[in-house]
Parts: structure tokens; C-alpha cells; sequence
């Protein structure tokens, strides 16, 4: 791979990834705030319980989504679950990345930055970060574990 094809693939995910949480934003602002209140103080042992919630739905969902599978009663329950999952595992650092954001904005910027910019900010720094070939693979997994504890 060479690197503009490298450089394409990471600005077009990013894009894409943008876009998806500009429209959620503008959708769903409410839901943001909420999370938001729901992470003030954060502290240590906040976000293990938020990563704990989020490893609980990682490995929980698939399993019983696949168990309805099986069970040929509940197939399109099933694939209902699959498919939310998968959308939920997607969107999972779109709020992470809002929740990082906030947090530098809170404590460094003091700018009261909208929602709109804290998203862009947030992913940006997540997706920067993920480029590292070993720091961003955990990087990526928490932030997605993180993610869905918050959702």
C-alpha cells in the first residue's frame, strides 16, 4: 500500500465518519447532551464501569443474537439485534470522540465549543491516534468499548 492510498483510505473514513455524526448531532442533540450529563465527572473509576458496560454489550449481543438465530422462532429478532449491533458498534466512537472533546474543551479551551465542532474535534483526535501501529489498535477498542457503555 502505498501512502496516498493509505492517506485516501484515512481521509475518506474520516469523511464518511464526520458526516454520520453531523447527522446525528443534528438528529438527535438531545442524546448527546444526555450522555454528556451522564459523564460529568469523569474519574477512573466512571469510565471502567462505562468500558465495563461496553465489553458486557461487545461480547453479550452477538451471543444472544445468535442463540435467536438458532432458535428458528425468533430469526428476525435475531437479525434485528445483529444489525443494531452492528450499527451500534459504528457509531460507538462518534460519542466517544464527542465525550474527548468535551472533556479537553472543558478543561483546557473553557470555549463552550457546540456540538458540531466538539464531534469533528473528537473524532479527529481518535482517528489521528489509531494511525499508531500498536498504541492505536488499543486506542480504537477502547473507544469503541467506551462508546457503547455511554450509548
Amino acid at each position: 500500500i502505498t501512502f496516498k492510498e493509505y492517506a485516501t483510505k484515512f481521509i475518506s473514513s474520516y469523511i464518511h465518519i464526520v458526516l454520520l455524526a453531523i447527522v446525528l448531532v443534528f438528529m438527535c442533540e438531545n442524546l448527546f447532551k444526555k450522555s454528556l450529563k451522564q459523564t460529568e465527572e469523569l474519574k477512573a473509576n466512571k469510565i471502567l464501569i462505562l468500558c465495563g458496560k461496553g465489553f458486557l454489550i461487545l461480547i453479550g449481543v452477538p451471543i444472544i443474537a445468535m442463540m435467536l438465530l438458532i432458535s428458528g422462532i425468533f430469526v428476525s429478532v435475531g437479525v434485528i439485534g445483529a444489525v443494531i449491533y452492528g450499527i451500534l458498534i459504528y457509531i460507538s466512537t462518534i460519542f466517544t470522540g464527542y465525550l474527548l472533546a468535551n472533556t479537553l474543551d472543558k478543561k483546557y479551551f473553557k470555549k463552550n465549543m457546540n456540538s458540531y465542532l466538539l464531534v469533528i474535534i473528537g473524532i479527529f483526535i481518535i482517528h489521528v491516534i489509531s494511525i499508531i501501529p500498536y498504541i492505536g489498535g488499543i486506542v480504537s477498542f477502547l473507544s469503541i468499548l467506551l462508546g457503547l457503555g455511554i450509548i
